[in-house]
């Protein structure tokens, strides 16, 4: 859809889909009970996700506007979610001290990524979609294959919470 929409999220417990040219709402998403924290669009424009304080990540058709999956095994505030690359699987981020990596086709939790002590207060695929990148506010970053969960490196050093990490493009 070349940026012909964009998604607002709030902590009115809604998201808002809306066209960028003239910018009226498509779609209001509701649903979560508490406040949303990041939505983000799939690869392909077609899914939403949005992450909120209820413990939730939801996935939303974009051209309906209704939920077609609700994410929820994380125990506290879910961050973040991202989408593969592929569109395939989404990773969230969470103050429980896990990221998880869920289908997108079943809401399946494929992997939980908990080897950090705190919050992981951001999580990414790698360009490929092979590796997950999660910042931790344990002082660490961690690297993880993305199909099979396992721990691939630490990044430590910082003597604070690590609230980014990011792969070079």
């Amino acid at each position: 859809q070349d940026g012909a929409l964009a998604v607002t999220a709030s902590e009115d417990r809604t998201a808002k889909i809306w066209l960028v040219q003239g910018g009226q709402v498509v779609h209001t998403l509701e649903g979560h009970t508490e406040q949303l924290k990041y939505a983000a669009f799939n690869p392909a424009g077609s899914v939403v996700v949005t992450t909120s304080d209820d413990t939730t990540a939801r996935l939303w058709d974009v051209d309906t506007g209704t939920c077609s999956r609700i994410l929820a095994l994380h125990s506290d505030i879910v961050y973040v979610a991202l989408f593969s690359p592929d569109g395939r699987a989404v990773v969230t981020s969470s103050e429980d001290g896990t990221a998880r990596i869920w289908s997108v086709e079943d809401g399946s939790c494929r992997w939980t990524l908990a080897w950090h002590e705190d919050t992981v207060g951001w999580a990414e695929f790698s360009p490929d979609g092979q590796m997950v990148v999660t910042a931790g506010w344990d002082n660490m970053a961690r690297l993880w294959c993305a199909h099979t969960g396992e721990c691939l490196e630490e990044f430590e050093g910082h003597a604070m919470p690590v609230v980014y990490a990011a792969f070079s493009p």
